[in-house]
């Protein structure tokens, strides 16, 4: 058995790995500024977090993705808030999603480990973004608690539009509702002014019940390239929550969610240790 992805998209940024993008404007007036994607460090693997944190998170235990599978394999919504308390630029943050029994261990075992991290490619100082998963428990264990932990591959200085480091925010257009299947469809735009067109690298989100408690989130790997271009996309885009993925207490209308934007390409291989976008 598979996990599924899902997902939406809100505020966040991404940085580049490459060099230039060659986005000079086409004439000679020396005040108009050069387009030039930041170059991202050297990457040696995710270190400690440092400045960024958890600031809120919380979880609930979904329906399984078959029916089959309803007491043998349950399955974990888990949403999180990450602040960059720093003053740095925080570069491609792994975020790793776990669940655990009354006694501390992981459930979270075999080939589901390979989906439990995301990537988030930007975080500027300061910024707070949303983020979510879904992960697949052990067969026949009882969740009593999750983790989320970010761990940052690399930081860059401040920067702003003329290197790809402005931030692309996301606006639900149209919240749409929990379907009785557990399915979600959401509406949303996008803002940003970069000076080129940034890659997307999926999206991700976090549920919220009618008092504003975070009770879950999911990931949507899948690519909306038209999120991270410079501009942003006011034509709305859609996301889909498959089956079984949303929580019956999730508020749709309060969703959060961020748009995961970068100037590189991520690896294509999902393996242990890996994002899934």
């Amino acid at each position: 058995m598979r996990r599924s992805f899902l997902g939406v998209a809100l505020g966040l940024i991404m940085v580049s790995a490459g060099t230039v993008a060659g986005c000079t404007p086409g004439n000679d007036q020396a005040d108009q500024p050069t387009c030039r994607l930041v170059t991202p460090p050297s990457l040696a693997g995710p270190t400690a977090a440092g400045g960024v944190k958890v600031v809120e998170q919380g979880y609930t235990t979904v329906p399984p993705d078959r029916v089959q599978n309803s007491t043998n394999f349950p399955r974990v919504s888990i949403g999180a808030v990450l602040e960059n308390t720093s003053n740095q630029v925080a570069y491609r943050t792994r975020v790793t999603f776990d669940a655990y029994d009354t006694a501390g261990r992981s459930v979270v075992s075999g080939p589901q480990v390979d989906y439990r991290t995301i990537e988030v490619p930007i975080m500027v100082p300061g910024a707070k973004l949303s983020v979510g998963n879904t992960v697949v428990a052990d067969q026949r264990s009882t969740v009593a608690k999750v983790s989320v932990a970010p761990t940052v591959s690399g930081w860059l200085p401040p920067g702003d539009a003329s290197n790809g480091l402005a931030p692309i925010t996301a606006m639900t257009v149209n919240a749409g509702e929990r379907k009785a299947d557990g399915s979600a469809i959401l509406s949303f735009t996008t803002r940003g002014q970069n000076c080129a067109n940034l890659l997307s690298r999926g999206t991700t989100f976090a549920w919220r019940d009618a008092t504003g408690k975070l009770v879950g989130g999911n990931t949507d790997g899948q690519t909306k390239q038209s999120a991270c271009q410079t501009g942003g996309e006011a034509k709305p885009l859609t996301a889909m929550s498959q089956e079984n993925t949303v929580p019956a207490t999730a508020d749709i209308a309060k969703t959060q969610v961020s748009a995961l934007c970068d100037v590189a390409r991520a690896p294509g291989v999902i393996s242990s240790g890996q994002p899934i976008n």
